[in-house]
């Protein structure tokens, strides 16, 4: 192209000047190009030309900014200097201060001795603390080991005194998965002494905690006020005692005579023998009872033995066992992972809910103005170590879309919540482990690096500078740095968020009931920082903790509040042991009466125990009365076949037979009118005849006694004990041999030296003693046979079809062989005839022996019915079991102070045994309950039949009262009176039971 405009410059006209190019020979494409390279050429000179400005501008500046830095330099020479002169003009009014105050530095002297002494005084206070918190957790580890020593007694007698390792195989799971249980509990709360016993060194804000406490003048915390109200009857001075052996008590009673009627006597009449009956008589009144006519007790074991043999042999030879239906027990400890450090709560729900407007006067859709009214603080657990945090939570205001009327929603009405970390905490344990905003940290971070300024903004006692415009209530201040907090923990960039309840998949629903929080999903954690109640302070989480080691660790409220109070539980030991018999009222006692009703209308043998508690209002009173001072605590338990496994328990002033038709007569008949017990297990307490015999004048109810065969058996065990006979029936059942080997062993060991001094009477008591011990091996064998799963069909067929095989003759053997004893020695006993014509045999204490037979056959009938049913376990065992949580806890207890105090104690016995008994966490599942106890609440005042302040504590409550004569009387009644409705007992707690909560893991996991 450029040689082209050389060739046309050459041709151009003469005119045209040198440079210059003749546009009339160009084509209209070549002056574009022309023109094109021109501009380009100009637009790079330009650049350059700029870019040489650029440089020498930067030159410039660069020059400026010495000379700048120059001046800045002289400018702090000279700030030195002066400094410097400052200094040394300090320095000489300082040495002339020195010279002139020498009595002044003394007494500062004096002043450093005492603070130094002060000192002392506060580490020794220190020490003081740590005492009293590692002595609390001392308290606990006694009574879990109280608890584990409990057990291995219980081990011990199956295992080692009476030397029956097959016997009670089906106890001794239970037993393992029951200490299980407990013991996965201990070692959760062990991790936690070590923070505490720090935090306590450091004393944190206990010092603010004192007895009687007052709690701040904040409408907020009414609730927590009334709880401390609540709670101060508490915590008088428990006072000893000493408990009394029932089971002893009942067997003396049960032992000490048997009643015959005298048309037994087929002989001469007892008028015309007036000193009393003939040896001939007394021989045909006791074998009169005999169903089958052995000749002795040897006799009967040839033939007992032989029977045994059989059995064993068809077990063994019996392939049709259920192993391909055998499941794994499964054992949920978690259905969350991972911890979470305080932050702030919000509501985590839709946008728009549904409620009842006063205005309105009906149901009308509200809409969230995203707007906080109000900041409330919640004492929460936080982390593994469970350290007392302070969560902020915001109250926030709805609109009528109808009205226009706004509402107020507290965090305590949230079912669904958000919970989002503070990111910026201090660490754990530094000396503001427990600042202002209460919020701890899980990162480790150098205490000089450490960002105070959200941290240190002080939520309480926070001073502020004499810019302030107009002096502010307290109350405004700490709302202001609370919004303030609640601000920059919402609006941190690195802030996480979680929430208690998924977007899909939250609910179960099944046909006909209400729906249910789905437990794979629900974040317990999260849920557990809200608070739990309206107006309180407490955290929903803080108060499982509390249910779990007052009645699964047995710790006493004072200790519970001891183990909280070093780390910075601001609240008096009055508001927390209220606070816990409130949460009992309000969130379990409707689910434990449910339990109640599910266990008798499911099951048609409940098994029932009962031991004694003191609780000093109930004794104040009944001493005042001129009666015993002791209550009794009652447990329900279901039968080892019942699908439903669930235990119940309840406090009563007395023993009496009053009780047992009390706790059985309002709920005998399910909603369809049907009575579905038709056997009770019981002890040897004779108020459980007396009760069935009232019971069963009631239309439609037809209930049997069963009796405990271990009971039975244990006088006869005491006895051989005793004597030394026990021995003996130990080295016939040595280690590794077999059960049916008894009677073989017996006579090799009677041709031994030793033998031959074992008496004809030992070896018939040691022959009743195998036989009851063959009844749970014929059980037992059953048991392992179908794997120890017992509610089946085809278990209970097995069962019955072998108890009627062999353990009906067994147990006619056995007390065909009782009464040939007592006729081989008739001075055992002593007969007494009455005018109405009733035999009595009444026990001879010159023969111990004759208390434990004539237990047995005073019972006879009844410890036989297990052969009616397979339903009817041998012992009652398993109620026995079902209170060792309750006498572990009685002896650290030694009393409860109140009635409301009693009834609690009950409420959480049944939750806790029976999440034990199902194998589900008690932590988890309770904060699952509140969740759809809260989410049932807003369910109720949707529909009209609640209020918005449902979620309010109970208390105790002043009614009127009108007397016969017409005049009004206030009293004041327990928060368990009956009268005391609160909307909490309005809820349909159905499918919230432990045993539901089970139902669901199974039904419902994601992972299977």
């Amino acid at each position: 192209m450029i040689n082209f405009f050389r060739k046309r410059a050459k041709n151009s006209p003469s005119g045209l000047k040198s440079g210059e190019v003749d546009f009339s020979l160009m084509t209209k494409e070549e002056i574009a190009a022309y023109y094109e390279k021109k501009m380009q050429q100009q637009a790079e000179n330009q650049t350059k030309i700029i870019q040489n400005l650029r440089g020498e501008l930067s030159k410039s500046t660069e020059k400026l900014q010495k000379q700048q830095s120059s001046l800045t330099q002289t400018k702090e020479q000279l700030s030195t200097v002066k400094q410097e002169l400052n200094n040394t003009e300090s320095k000489l009014k300082s040495t002339l201060n020195e010279l002139s105050f020498t009595t002044t530095e003394l007494n500062k002297t004096k002043e450093e001795i005492s603070q130094k002494q002060e000192e002392i005084s506060k580490k020794q206070d220190e020490i003081s603390k740590l005492t009293k918190t590692v002595n609390s957790f001392k308290d606990l580890l006694t009574n879990a080991l109280d608890n584990v020593r409990e057990r291995h007694y219980d081990f011990f007698d199956c295992l080692k005194d009476e030397n029956i390792p097959s016997v009670d195989i089906y106890n001794l799971k239970s037993l393992n998965i029951y200490f299980e249980g407990l013991i996965t509990n201990l070692l959760n709360s062990l991790s936690a002494l070590y923070t505490h016993r720090n935090v306590a060194l450091g004393l944190g804000t206990s010092e603010k905690t004192k007895k009687g406490q007052v709690l701040p003048d904040n409408e907020d915390y009414s609730s927590d006020a009334q709880a401390q109200k609540d709670g101060a009857s508490e915590l008088e001075q428990a006072a000893s005692y000493t408990r009394e052996d029932s089971d002893e008590k009942d067997f003396e009673e049960q032992s000490s005579e048997l009643k015959v009627s005298a048309d037994k006597i087929k002989t001469a009449p007892v008028k015309d023998n007036p000193d009393g009956l003939t040896p001939e008589q007394v021989d045909n009144v006791i074998l009169s009872g005999c169903t089958t006519r052995i000749k002795s007790g040897t006799e009967g074991l040839f033939e007992i033995t032989s029977l045994l043999k059989n059995s064993a042999e068809e077990f063994k030879n019996d392939t049709s066992s259920l192993n391909e239906t055998l499941r794994k027990e499964k054992h949920y400890v978690s259905t969350t992972s991972g911890n979470t450090v305080a932050g702030i709560i919000s509501f985590g729900g839709k946008q728009d809910i549904t409620m009842y407007c006063s205005e309105c006067g009906c149901q009308r859709d509200f809409k969230y103005l995203h707007k906080n009214k109000r900041i409330n603080e919640t004492l929460t657990v936080d982390g593994s170590l469970q350290n007392i945090r302070k969560v902020l939570s915001s109250v926030q205001l709805v609109r009528c879309c109808t009205c226009g009327a706004q509402y107020e929603i507290n965090p305590a009405e949230f079912t669904q919540v958000n919970f989002t970390r503070n990111s910026d905490a201090t660490v754990e344990n530094s000396d503001n482990a427990l600042n202002a905003s209460g919020v701890g940290s899980e990162h480790v971070q150098d205490e000089s690096k450490t960002d105070k300024n959200v941290n240190e903004s002080a939520l309480a006692d926070a001073q502020y500078s004499d810019s302030d415009a107009e002096p502010v209530s307290n109350t405004a201040i700490v709302q202001r740095e609370r919004k303030k907090l609640y601000s920059q923990i919402r609006n941190n960039q690195d802030a996480v968020t979680d929430s208690s309840l998924p977007s899909e998949n939250a609910f179960i629903y099944e046909g006909g009931k209400l729906p249910v929080i789905n437990p794979f999903g629900f974040n317990a954690e999260v849920f557990g920082h809200a608070p739990a109640f309206i107006k309180s302070k407490l955290s929903t989480a803080l108060y499982a903790i509390c249910a779990s080691q007052f009645s699964q660790l047995g710790a006493p409220k004072n200790r519970i509040f001891c183990y909280f109070e070093g780390n910075g539980f601001d609240f008096g030991r009055e508001h927390l042991t209220g606070a816990i018999n409130a949460f009992a009222r309000a969130y379990l006692h409707s689910v434990t009466k449910q339990i109640k009703k599910d266990i008798l209308s499911n099951c048609p043998v409940i098994i029932m125990d009962e031991s004694t508690l003191r609780v000093n209002d109930i004794a104040k009173i009944k001493q005042a009365e001129g009666k015993g001072i002791k209550s009794q605590i009652w447990t329900m338990n279901t039968s080892w076949t019942s699908e439903l496994q669930a235990s119940w328990y309840c406090v009563s002033p007395s023993r009496s037979a009053d009780v047992v038709i009390d706790i059985l007569k309002n709920d005998l008949k399910n909603q369809d009118g049907n009575v579905v017990p038709k056997y009770l297990l019981t002890d040897g307490y004779a108020g459980y005849d007396a009760g069935i015999k009232e019971l069963n004048k009631i239309k439609g109810v037809f209930l049997n006694s069963c009796r405990c065969m271990t009971h039975g058996r244990r006088g006869l065990w005491k006895y051989l004990r005793n004597n030394r006979i026990l021995d003996v029936y130990s080295q016939l059942l040595p280690e590794g041999s077999s059960f049916f080997d008894f009677k073989d062993n017996l006579e090799k060991y009677r041709q031994t030296k030793k033998g031959k001094k074992l008496t004809d009477n030992s070896v018939a008591l040691l022959t009743i003693f195998y036989l009851i011990n063959a009844l749970f091996v014929i059980d037992s064998s059953v048991v392992r046979k179908h794997g120890y799963i017992c509610t089946t069909e085809e278990f209970k067929q097995d069962l019955l079809k072998a108890r009627t095989k062999y353990s009906q003759p067994i147990a006619d053997t056995l007390f065909d062989t009782i009464r040939l004893y007592i006729a081989n020695n008739p001075k055992i006993i002593v007969p007494r005839v009455s005018k109405e014509g009733v035999i009595r045999f009444t026990q001879n204490k010159r023969y111990p022996e004759s208390a434990a037979l004539i237990y047995l056959l005073n019972f006879e009938t009844e410890l036989k019915r297990f052969t009616e049913s397979a339903d009817i376990e041998l012992s009652t065992s398993k109620a026995e079991r079902s209170l060792k949580l309750g006498i572990c806890s009685r002896k650290a207890f030694m009393t409860l102070s109140s009635e409301d105090g009693g009834h609690a104690f009950a409420d959480y016995q049944t939750i806790v045994n029976t999440c034990i008994l199902n194998r589900v966490p008690v932590l988890s599942y309770i904060i699952w309950l509140v969740a759809n106890i809260k989410y049932r609440m807003q369910l109720l005042e949707q529909e009209g039949r609640g209020v918005a302040m449902g979620l309010c504590m109970p208390k105790k409550e002043r009614i009127v009262v009108t007397h016969a004569d017409g005049t009004m009387t206030k009293e004041l009644i327990s928060m368990y009176d009956k009268r005391n409705i609160t909307d909490f007992d309005k809820i349909d707690v159905k499918g919230l039971a432990p045993y539901d909560y089970r139902r669901y893991l199974d039904d419902h996991n994601p992972r299977v």
